[in-house]
């Protein structure tokens, strides 16, 4: 496993203004007066916000292992549902995948919860597609000294079965030469127990910055916690890296 990544998720940097007291990030600028804007509304908060002006070369937008679509103007709500590892509350980000429009829902969900049913009524207002959302969905866990976001594939829909295969959505903030991937199986502790990827080329060839590119991981047999690193040569020069780390279910079904 290489070094750690220099560019950290943004998602995992802003979810700290999240408590289970308070559903929005408070770190997002946004328009008070505006009646589609960023606001808690009830079990979540939900809404159009003000474009952050940090942003990340590599920034990973989704995490998700079955989606089945959904017109947000013909359903009330969508259920969202994902595998819990342990008793940790779990973090539900949505994001707009358009360019200029920012939008993003943000919930916080009791410990060990896996279901949740999204309400649609802001999605039908902004005109928001299923292929224009990105969706996170994790935990946080100590491991090795360190509190880590442990990402969670979420389903759209019904639940994926035990051998679906994950899909990451990358959007780049440059335009990219060659996406390369690192993928580790690991302890219980977060230690690296086998490497199953070591820097595998995943795309040569020119990638547009802000363009989503869907990469599909290998279908995962042994269930338990893994490490994936991302990394790209910028078209401008120089590399750029992001990593995560995720948990597999198996075929522990409920």
């Amino acid at each position: 496993m290489r070094a750690a990544a220099v560019v950290l998720l943004p998602c995992v940097v802003a979810v700290g203004s999240l408590s289970a007291e308070q559903h929005c990030d408070s770190s997002l600028p946004r328009d008070p007066g505006y009646a589609l804007g960023y606001q808690l509304r009830g079990d979540r908060c939900e809404g159009v916000y003000i474009r952050n002006v940090s942003e990340s070369n590599l920034q990973i937008a989704s995490f998700t292992a079955l989606v089945e679509p959904f017109d947000p103007k013909s359903v009330k709500t969508v259920r969202l549902q994902w595998t819990p590892p342990g008793p940790e509350p779990v973090h539900l980000r949505a994001a707009s995948l358009t360019e200029k429009q920012y939008y993003r829902m943000d919930s916080l969900r009791p410990a060990g919860a896996s279901i949740y049913d999204w309400p649609t009524e802001i999605l039908a207002a902004l005109r928001l597609s299923t292929s224009e959302l990105g969706l996170l969905t994790w935990v946080f866990r100590n491991m090795q000294g360190t509190a880590r976001a442990v990402y969670l594939p979420v389903s759209v829909g019904r639940l994926a079965g035990a051998a679906s295969q994950y899909e990451v959505l990358l959007v780049p903030g440059g335009s990219l030469k060659s996406v390369y991937m690192t993928l580790a199986a690991l302890r219980a502790d977060g230690s690296t127990e086998s490497t199953l990827l070591n820097g595998q080329t995943f795309r040569s060839g020119y990638w547009p910055a802000g363009t989503p590119l869907k990469i599909p991981l290998p279908v995962l047999k042994r269930s338990g916690l893994y490490y994936l690193e991302i990394g790209a040569a910028l078209s401008t020069g120089g590399p750029a890296t992001t990593e995560m780390w995720f948990y597999h279910s198996g075929d522990r079904q409920r």
